[in-house]
């Protein structure tokens, strides 16, 4: 089969198009077009084919000012550990932390640590080290369709994974499950006018 150059260019021009959304307008995100974004990231590749992860759809907004106050509060007692020379840097980059305040809504990738091969070889800690970092490298593969099926559909979005300093305050307050981890927090909207690169 010949290679399909214009598919190529098309998701090409996607890619290249895409840039991280930190400010929102307040416009509401229909659920049909929600829908859309999660039917790419249903199709995601996943380590060892097992489907041992979901998206979480947070689109209460007292959730999100709640979630965005958590963070602040936890980089705010981080911010007591951090060198009196450095600690203005600290606080001045933990805003970007909370930048998905803005959001209509947060989609929040969420996976389970299924050890098999570390069990076959009788609880290997070297193993099982590698079984989780390939659930997170797994769980990025989500995350980037999500980015994409945003872009294609000309919404604005935002990898996070900075709040997850405060990840099991998160994991509280959006109500997940004990065997589960956070994987990124992403924020979804219709773009306003200021757009950041990264």
């Amino acid at each position: 089969m010949d290679c399909d150059f214009a598919s190529y260019e098309a998701l090409k021009s996607i890619a290249q198009a895409r840039k991280s959304c930190r400010t929102f307008s307040s416009r509401p995100l229909d659920d049909d077009i929600l829908q859309k974004v999660l039917d790419v990231a249903m199709l995601s590749p996943y380590a060892s084919g097992r489907k041992n992860w979901t998206v979480r759809i947070i689109k209460d907004g007292e959730t999100i000012l709640n979630a965005a106050e958590l963070v602040q509060a936890h980089c705010k007692v981080l911010s007591a550990d951090v060198r009196e020379d450095m600690r203005d840097s600290f606080e001045a980059y933990a805003e970007n932390f909370v930048a998905f305040k803005t959001a209509p809504v947060l989609l929040v990738t969420e996976f389970r640590v299924m050890p098999a091969l570390s069990l076959m070889l009788g609880g290997s800690e070297e193993v099982g080290r590698w079984e989780r970092e390939n659930f997170i490298k797994s769980i990025s593969c989500v995350s980037m369709l999500i980015l994409l099926a945003a872009e294609s559909l000309n919404l604005g979005a935002c990898c996070m994974t900075g709040p997850l300093l405060a990840h099991d305050g998160l994991a509280r307050l959006f109500k997940i499950k004990e065997s589960r981890e956070i994987g990124a927090i992403i924020a979804l909207g219709y773009k306003s006018q200021e757009i950041n690169n990264g």
